[in-house]
């Protein structure tokens, strides 16, 4: 008898003991499928979160450089447009003089003359773009000098926000450059303003990043409709070839050049298919200055 109690007693402790050993092991268990769970979780947020497909909302500080970014960018348009406010008929009138001129050619162009042979042009064929692309602004009929200058002034002020685009796209500092132009924008602001010059300088800018960005045709091409606007884009196309010669680019130098006068070529024989042999009297006017 007291052997089976000690053996009962012994054995109601071995349970006890077992059972105590499995509750905390039960315990742990359960801790570690927690814990699990949670890092489970965790990581599955943090997934969620680098997911292409995740919206991010922008912090302050983004938002606030991209807002100086972009004003930065169309500050030259907003200089140009308040300098035009600021000025009187008068300066209209004396400052504005070449305006005349370029509203003259853009309405016989846009009423069906030949330039060269329906009316004497002393700048290259394609000046007629910048000169009409303001005119076309206005569905009104023919503008007035004033309301021309206006017009004139906002296709200007968007080509010095492309030259802007270009400057940042080739300089290390951008946000640096972007600034130094708004401040030559604001010195040269009449010039700019009512001068088609931006326009193939913009183009010789657009040159200059595709060479650096290795396609030289498209360069070239550049060159090519700059030179059909103004003639000292061609000026760059030496400098270029020169560099393609240097890095012994030889299949670089045939595509600048190729694209060059490739747009000369097509540009000419276009305009000497309207005007015959008229269509190079802006080459004689231009050797005459």
């Amino acid at each position: 008898m007291r052997g089976a109690g000690a053996e009962s007693v012994n054995g109601c402790g071995g349970r006890s003991r077992i059972g105590a050993d499995g509750g905390r092991r039960g315990r742990r268990a359960l801790d570690t499928h927690v814990g699990q769970t949670t890092n489970d979780d965790s990581r599955g947020l943090e997934d969620a979160a680098a997911r292409p497909g995740a919206v991010r909302e922008p912090s302050v500080r983004t938002r606030v450089r991209r807002l100086r970014d972009v004003g930065l960018l169309v500050a030259p348009l907003a200089i140009l447009i308040g300098v035009v406010g600021l000025a009187s008929q008068r300066d209209v009138l004396i400052a504005g003089s070449d305006l005349r001129v370029y509203l003259t050619y853009a309405d016989r162009l846009l009423s069906g003359s030949i330039p060269y042979l329906g009316f004497h042009l002393e700048y290259p064929p394609l000046a007629l773009v910048a000169m009409a692309t303001p005119r076309l602004l206005w569905p009104f009929g023919s503008p007035d000098l004033a309301t021309f200058a206006w017009l004139f002034t906002i296709a200007q002020g968007g080509v010095a926000v492309v030259a802007g685009w270009l400057i940042a796209k080739v300089s290390p500092r951008p946000i640096g450059a972007l600034g130094v132009w708004s401040l030559l924008v604001l010195a040269a602001c009449i010039s700019m303003a009512w001068r088609y010059d931006l326009w193939p300088a913009v183009l010789v800018l657009a040159a200059v990043v595709a060479a650096e960005s290795d396609h030289p045709g498209a360069a070239g091409v550049a060159l090519g409709v700059g030179t059909m606007m103004k003639l000292f884009p061609v000026v760059l196309v030496p400098i270029l070839a020169a560099r393609s010669i240097a890095l012994r680019d030889g299949r670089g130098l045939a595509r600048l050049l190729l694209g060059t006068t490739g747009v000369v070529v097509v540009v000419m024989a276009g305009s000497i298919a309207f005007a015959g042999g008229d269509a190079f009297q802006w080459v004689t006017y231009q050797l005459d200055r």
